[in-house]
């Protein structure tokens, strides 16, 4: 009978050649996963904003009373407040929602072609909205997203990329 005095495995330099080749990869796809997540940052905005927008709207529409959804480019928040005395004015005192935050790395503003005349815009209980108008959300890649809210109507869109070549993407 024989004895055998080697063992089976893997010798220390074979483990440090696939540690290395793990690194390697994961090092590689990192800046691609960076990108979904931005990606994914900025589409979960605007789904976020238009969601709310379409909320005070029903809101509006259930209770008889108009809704105000505000924004603020520079904090890059917005609120949904119910306006009480119907004057189209946020008063102090109105109950409100929010603020709401948008993702990390999203930017809200104005659209500067076709954008709203103020930072608000009113949604009435007939369903319709004080105007029409549209807002940039983008992220620090330069992706864009227009949301655009139809005054007749009182519905939202979402279009990515530039605004003059627009696909929409939800409705």
């Amino acid at each position: 009978m024989r004895i055998r005095n080697q063992q089976a495995g893997f010798t220390m330099v074979e483990l440090m050649i696939a540690v290395t080749l793990i690194g390697l990869t994961l090092a590689a796809s990192l800046p691609g996963f960076r990108q979904l997540i931005e990606s994914n940052n900025l589409a979960e905005g605007g789904r976020q904003f238009a969601g709310h927008i379409r909320l005070a709207r029903q809101m509006a529409v259930a209770e008889g009373v108009p809704y105000i959804v505000t924004w603020d480019d520079n904090a890059e928040t917005y609120s949904i407040v119910r306006d009480e005395d119907q004057d189209g004015v946020v008063d102090g005192g109105e109950p409100a929602q929010g603020p709401f935050l948008m993702p990390k790395g999203v930017g809200l503003a104005n659209a500067g072609n076709g954008g709203f005349a103020g930072s608000q815009v009113v949604l009435n209980p007939n369903g319709t909205a004080s105007e029409t108008g549209s807002l940039r959300l983008n992220n620090d890649r330069g992706a864009l997203l227009r949301l655009t809210l139809l005054g007749p109507t009182g519905q939202v869109e979402i279009t990515k990329g530039d605004p003059d070549e627009v696909q929409i993407v939800t409705s």
